[in-house]
């Protein structure tokens, strides 16, 4: 049952947070930067053998090119966190969400070695800071919305993804060259994030208490301070959430291909219909956690994940397979989510979402750098299968556990007034729970 958590509309008043029409706009927007962020990655991944056929790389020192953006958005994020508390994410995220799309020209000419380090990593330095900010930004548009929007926010990157591999297709069968291709996709995408930027979420101060707000934030915003409990545990969560994500996106067309005697095409078709299937359940995830609660809606994704994983390993026929690739799409996909938007709850205010969401991130981060020798040592002992078949644990534990996605009213900052209180007392009201 849907519960209206907003006021009735006033005449804004300068320094105001903004009505429900600028939250619908700033919704838009941070969604249009999603979207962005992931037809840039689509691009980016498509990029790479070009780069490493031009610079002629091995393919040890292809992973090392490749380990470089994620050493860079490692660092940026906690950078991201201090600049988020002082200047805001609005202006963090107009200013590099402007410039990612940019690091694309450098990945299209790098000839050598290091010039590709160079590259990957001013893309990774870049790609961390356009990480906390958007999620920082979805934070505070889900606050002031008063209900769930990260799951469709996310489902927004996942489109973007899509239309960024199409035309990435679409550019090798032209022939065109990747500068050519990279100034195409540049262009557009640097015009997609200023016409987004500037509906982006405002985040008022309050004057009077600036000053120490200001000392306070920041002191939080520490590389080793703003760690709780539970951002920890939150954060452990989206390592394995990212772990089994990237393992299942990584793996899945050897296991059809090589353990189930599938054709190639439809292996490829594999990866498809994952991806597909993840993007569809994110746009459907926020109504969905709406009705039923966040706890709720974890346990069932979680127990969707672990049958589709049963489907897809022990299905007798291909296409049975594919159908629990389906399932295992549709459970994973609102977990982080779910888990970014509870990070969020801890945190009092727009201006400290950026530390809590670096905190988070850089443990998610962890996950996909533990996945692939995780999962390739674990093959080698007992088989690929098996190996995907220990990726039920975790989530089924997240399943269990799943009361930890219920948000913390956070008491109502004395530094910095929200963006928008959608409840009347001005305590934070989970989204998609009715107050008592």
């Amino acid at each position: 049952m849907r519960s209206d958590l907003r006021q009735p509309a006033e005449p804004p008043r300068s320094g105001d947070p903004p009505g429900a029409r600028g939250v619908r706009r700033a919704r838009l927007a941070v969604a249009t930067i999603f979207f962005m962020v992931g037809c840039f990655v689509a691009t980016w991944f498509t990029q790479i053998p070009l780069v490493q056929q031009r610079a002629d790389l091995s393919p040890g020192r292809l992973s090392l090119v490749l380990i470089a953006p994620t050493v860079g958005a490692l660092f940026s994020m906690q950078v991201g966190a201090a600049l988020v508390a002082r200047i805001g994410s609005r202006l963090l995220l107009r200013v590099a969400g402007a410039a990612l799309p940019v690091t694309l020209s450098g990945i299209a000419t790098a000839g050598s070695f290091w010039s590709a380090v160079v590259a990957f990593l001013v893309l990774g330095l870049i790609v961390g800071l356009v990480d906390v900010s958007m999620n920082a930004q979805g934070i505070a548009v889900e606050r002031a919305a008063g209900r769930p929007v990260m799951n469709g926010l996310h489902g927004a990157w996942g489109l973007g993804a899509i239309v960024g591999a199409s035309i990435s297709t679409g550019a090798f069968a032209l022939h065109l060259s990747p500068l050519t291709h990279a100034a195409l996709v540049v262009t557009a995408l640097v015009l997609c994030a200023l016409a987004a930027g500037r509906h982006l979420l405002r985040v008022p101060r309050d004057p009077p208490a600036a000053a120490a707000a200001e000392r306070r934030v920041r002191a939080e915003a520490g590389w080793f301070r703003g760690w709780t409990r539970r951002t920890l545990v939150l954060g452990v969560i989206g390592a394995a959430v990212m772990l089994s994500e990237g393992a299942v996106s990584n793996w899945v067309g050897i296991l059809l291909r090589d353990h189930q005697s599938t054709s190639t095409a439809l292996a490829a078709a594999g990866y498809t219909v994952f991806t597909a299937a993840e993007t569809a359940a994110r746009f459907a995830g926020d109504r969905v956690q709406q009705r039923i609660g966040v706890e709720r809606l974890v346990r069932g994704s979680a127990a969707l994940f672990c049958g589709g994983m049963l489907l897809l390993l022990l299905a007798p026929v291909p296409w049975a397979s594919i159908a629990g690739l389906a399932l295992v799409g549709v459970g994973i996909a609102p977990m982080n989510p779910a888990a970014l938007s509870a990070v969020g709850s801890e945190s009092a205010s727009a201006r400290s979402d950026g530390t809590a969401v670096a905190r988070f991130t850089t443990l998610s981060y962890a996950g996909i750098l533990a996945g692939p020798p995780i999962i390739g040592g674990l093959a080698e002992l007992v088989g690929l299968p098996l190996a995907l078949s220990f990726l039920m644990v975790p989530l089924l534990m997240i399943g269990v556990g799943a009361r930890i996605f219920v948000h913390r009213p956070a008491a109502p900052p004395a530094d910095l007034r929200p963006d928008a209180d959608p409840s009347p007392s001005g305590v934070d009201v989970a989204p998609g729970h009715r107050r008592q």
